[in-house]
């Protein structure tokens, strides 16, 4: 063999070999890029998780306290107030002051109830989420007419986490459209759609557009976006906003199904 195929073999090999290492090093670099994407994803989402955790375990501890403290002071006076309790007439106020009086009380302690259910659901181990749902949609049908289709044709089988996620989903999803929509009717329907759950609002309020909705979920100013758009990552869904025939906005929830 002469020197010149001596030189073309060794620079084949050599080639080779620096090929190989060049492949080698390209997959352990795309390798650690993707290990270092799931680490921060994993990241996210832990970070998603511990928050929402510790906003319930504060809302439970509120609601605890509100139901406590409250609660039965409101009942006692009430009480106190009645005639049958006060035959005396000891409290000099008229009937008049007296029926405005049961009025406000009554009030109070109806107020009591709800934002001790909005900060801690009771109702969802009580009634279920779905029967959860249609009992606040109906709570403001003195407002704007409402109506509820629940289509689904199996049980849910949510965990409690997932449940209380859902819950607080829907329920932040009405919230805005109550607040900055001002609908005068709202459909509310549910449906089982390939194995997901598909929560959908229909309004004739002020539509909301996707874009909007990832801006303020991503800002400082929207707490309640954000909180939406988290929830619904953290359950592997999705959630969109639109409109149709430029007259109705639309809310589609959709979060798998176990």
């Amino acid at each position: 063999m002469n020197s010149i195929s001596t030189v073309v073999i060794y620079a084949v090999i050599a080639l080779g070999i620096f090929a190989l290492l060049i492949a080698v090093l390209a997959f352990l670099l795309v390798r650690r890029m993707g290990q270092a994407v799931r680490e921060k994803e994993l990241h996210i989402k832990n970070i998603r998780e511990t928050v929402i955790q510790t906003q319930e375990l504060e809302r439970a501890v509120l609601a605890d306290n509100l139901h406590d403290d409250f609660g039965p002071q409101l009942s006692f006076l009430f009480r106190q107030l009645r005639p049958e309790h006060n035959a005396d007439e000891s409290i000099s106020i008229t009937p008049l002051e007296r029926s405005s009086i049961y009025k406000k009380l009554d009030e109070l302690i109806s107020d009591i109830r709800k934002y001790t259910s909005q900060i801690y659901p009771t109702q969802l181990k009580e009634i279920g989420l779905m029967n959860a749902l249609e009992q606040n949609l109906f709570d403001i049908q003195k407002n704007i007419q409402i109506r509820f289709f629940n289509n689904l044709e199996r049980d849910l089988n949510f965990d409690d986490s997932k449940e209380l996620a859902v819950y607080r989903i829907t329920n932040e999803v009405l919230n805005n459209i109550l607040r900055h929509g001002k609908p005068t009717f709202l459909d509310c329907e549910v449906n089982g759609v390939d194995d997901y759950l598909q929560i959908v609002f229909t309004h004739d309020g002020v539509p909301f557009s996707q874009k909007e909705f990832m801006g303020l979920a991503q800002s400082q100013n929207g707490r309640g976006c954000s909180s939406i758009l988290n929830r619904t990552l953290l359950l592997e869904g999705t959630v969109e906003f639109y409109h149709i025939l430029d007259q109705y906005a639309c809310v589609n929830i959709q979060i798998p199904m176990p």
